[in-house]
């Protein structure tokens, strides 16, 4: 929830914001991959193809992505300049990156695009926290003329909670059943937060993203990007949050940690072993109960209660 919102924010400073991941970018800029390997084309490929077919995708929440049916993008639309891209050989990864982000943006449906076409938003995921941070950030800095880190922190028990939330709302309960293992859930947490400590950013807190802190967010990002706010009325504005379009109200009013996914007694015991120096396996073992107990209270009685 909260890496939409902000690209939906700093969509509005001309960014271009659309609903694709994992095209492995930072791996070959940092030269894992060779310039000449389709991987990245393969992926934003699957990406407008997946995107063209109607499906659960975007929103402010979980139950919002899984409450609506969109279709994203029209392959029709770039099915020759994909053919081309193909057939394209670059001389850079960030023109190869850029091109193929904005052929994503020319089959879009859902909203008319007018960003830069320079200016790109990046959402990076787990696989990029493996790599040195360090490393990273000058991979960035050396291949575009300026980039922006923006890092988000929330307390350990309400982050639980979105993932339980994520988990939950899959169609059925065979979908949602994982080990909710607390010492590996410690562990994804804390390594975020030693990976964005290293890397000179803008640190926003998730509860700062809602109304009322909502407008001093965006004159950070403002100051932080330097740029001008934008003069648009924020409130009768629209916001993209990854493919789903959204009011003012929806987007900047807080849903995750308003709804109990995990109880209040899971959420205590998950906090309590989070404090503890060392997480055993019988921490592990009560966690993964109380979830599957949370889990199952809510598949019964969720949709009764809406």
């Amino acid at each position: 929830m909260a890496s939409t919102i902000v690209s939906a924010i700093v969509e509005k400073f001309s960014f271009l914001n659309i609903p694709v991941r994992k095209l492995d970018f930072s791996s070959f800029l940092l030269g894992y991959y060779d310039l000449n390997d389709d991987r990245m084309k393969n992926r934003l490929k699957e990406s407008i193809i997946n995107d063209s077919k109607i499906q659960n995708k975007g929103g402010f929440s979980s139950a919002d992505k899984y409450n609506s049916l969109v279709k994203l993008t029209d392959l029709n639309k770039v099915e020759n300049e994909l053919i081309n891209i193909y057939n394209t050989k670059y001389s850079s990864v960030v023109s190869q990156y850029s091109d193929l982000k904005n052929l994503y943006a020319k089959a879009v449906l859902y909203k008319t695009i007018t960003s830069n076409p320079n200016n790109h938003i990046e959402l990076l995921t787990g696989r990029d926290y493996k790599y040195d941070p360090i490393d990273l950030y000058n991979a960035y800095n050396k291949n575009f003329d300026k980039a922006y880190f923006i890092h988000l922190h929330r307390p350990f028990g309400h982050w639980c909670n979105s993932l339980a939330s994520q988990s939950f709302f899959k169609p059925n309960i065979f979908s949602s059943l994982h080990t909710y293992r607390i010492g590996k859930v410690r562990l994804d947490y804390n390594g975020y937060e030693d990976f964005v400590k290293k890397i000179p950013g803008l640190h926003l807190n998730f509860d700062d993203l809602f109304i009322p802190n909502n407008y001093k967010i965006i004159k950070n990002i403002a100051e932080f990007i330097n740029k001008p706010i934008p003069r648009i009325d924020w409130e009768n504005e629209k916001y993209d949050l990854y493919g789903g379009l959204r009011s003012y109200s929806k987007t900047f009013t807080k849903f995750d940690d308003g709804q109990k996914f995990l109880s209040s007694n899971t959420i205590r015991i998950i906090n309590n072993y989070y404090k503890k120096k060392k997480i055993n396996i019988l921490n592990d073992i009560v966690t993964t109960f109380c979830y599957l107990y949370d889990l199952l209270i809510f598949k019964l009685f969720y949709k009764s209660n809406c």
